[in-house]
């Protein structure tokens, strides 16, 4: 959960889980309710982006160095997964990691 405190925002509780190796050519917003369909918060894909549009739930990034108040990106569409994508690529080969 996000929580506001003292004008920031903030991060407690909850489980994280991590995917690794995935390939951001074949990375979308179905792709993301896969991972969580995967993760048990659903059934199926379907009734995940159903469940997600219904009831407003947004995926979120927040970009590499930033805060996380002056960082957070909602994902809405496909575009802004693929800018997120290459924004990572862009970070990873500027440390010299490998992806």
């Amino acid at each position: 959960m996000l929580y506001v405190l003292d004008e920031d925002l903030c991060y407690f509780g909850g489980e994280v889980k991590y995917l690794d190796w995935i390939d951001p050519d074949c990375l979308s917003l179905f792709e993301m309710d896969g991972y969580l369909v995967e993760f048990g918060f659903s059934e199926s894909v379907r009734m995940m982006e159903e469940y997600r549009l219904k009831n407003g739930w947004a995926y979120y990034w927040r970009l590499p160095g930033e805060r996380l108040k002056e960082g957070l990106q909602e994902l809405r569409s496909d575009k802004d997964i693929m800018d997120m994508a290459a924004k990572v690529i862009q970070v990873s080969k500027r440390c010299g990691q490998v992806l």
